[in-house]
């Protein structure tokens, strides 16, 4: 989050002055684009309450003006890319169709980075397994902040972001200096676009659909066991294989993961994505079963990633 707030990079793509050149630039670049793609993989895990992404993205769009937005606009852009994210409803974390989000009482005061109470103090909405990271984050946010974004609604924002997309193409016909980014106004629009189709959804009475209007719809398959019981212990295989067999008709499918039994031990795990490649038309039995590995992922998993499941 520094390195992406440093004045030292420029938003115009037509820079008066150099600030590197050749190989420098290249490397500058290069630690940008890394600082923001972390930022966007990390984002969700240390904002994790609806909360507190409202609050951070209205401090940052108080802080962002046409004038000056060195630092700001980097930082805004990976905040806006992580909103882009398809898993994450903004009418869940955006007031589109609540009232404002304002702070309760208990996080208007002066919060201390020694407030582990955590649950108590966030909206009731905002469910979360980290209290003391959320009141850790809470904390950041007003002293970082300052509170600039306070009391702003869903109007406050929109017409901030219509700022963001409009303003530039007005810079553009005129030859003049641009003040936003190409890819804050990019993620901007993307923003736009994802609220508009959520309150379409909402106003055509479909609310059911909604979870797949602005995001892949999560399919998954039957569990293979029709009863559990939490007082037995389960063999783990002893490193023996298990398949779960899928077929798909269509491209763009996306496989998100799969579902394990946890326990109170800790677990290594190995994924492995297999595609078929033998043809669905040939019928010699030499050239079946041919089995090519896409993909190949190992880590381990305890009782604590398994809480609500």
């Amino acid at each position: 989050k520094q390195i992406l707030a440093d004045t030292s990079t420029r938003c115009d793509p037509r820079p008066v002055g150099i600030i590197a050149v050749g190989s420098n630039k290249r490397l500058v670049e290069q630690i940008m684009s890394e600082c923001h793609e972390t930022f966007v993989a990390c984002f969700h895990g240390f904002y994790p309450t609806a909360y507190l992404k409202w609050t951070a993205l209205c401090d940052l769009l108080a802080c962002i003006n046409k004038k000056n937005n060195k630092g700001v606009d980097q930082l805004l852009t990976s905040m806006l890319a992580s909103l882009r994210c398809p898993s994450i409803r903004l009418r869940s974390t955006f007031p589109i169709l609540s009232p404002n989000m304002d702070a309760p009482d208990s996080l208007k005061k002066q919060l201390s980075p020694s407030d582990n109470s955590g649950l108590p103090m966030m909206p009731c909405i905002d469910t979360h397994h980290y209290p003391i990271l959320v009141e850790q984050m809470s904390y950041r946010s007003q002293v970082e902040g300052g509170g600039s974004g306070n009391g702003w609604a869903l109007r406050d924002v929109l017409d901030r972001l219509l700022d963001i997309v409009t303003i530039p193409v007005k810079e553009n016909l005129y030859d003049a200096p641009l003040s936003y980014s190409y890819k804050l106004s990019f993620n901007a629009c993307h923003i736009l676009s994802r609220i508009v189709a959520e309150l379409a959804i909402f106003a055509s009475g479909t609310t059911d659909d909604m979870d797949g209007a602005c995001g892949r719809i999560l399919q998954a398959t039957p569990s293979r066991f029709t009863r559990t019981n939490q007082s037995r212990t389960w063999n783990t295989g002893n490193g023996s294989p298990d398949a779960i067999c899928i077929s798909v008709d269509r491209p763009g499918v996306v496989i998100a993961g799969v579902g394990v039994y946890g326990g109170v031990g800790s677990y290594d795990y190995e994924l492995e994505i297999l595609d078929d490649a033998s043809s669905s038309t040939s019928y010699d039995p030499t050239h079946t079963q041919r089995w090519n590995s896409l993909q190949v992922t190992r880590g381990s998993f305890g009782p604590e990633d398994c809480l609500a499941d």
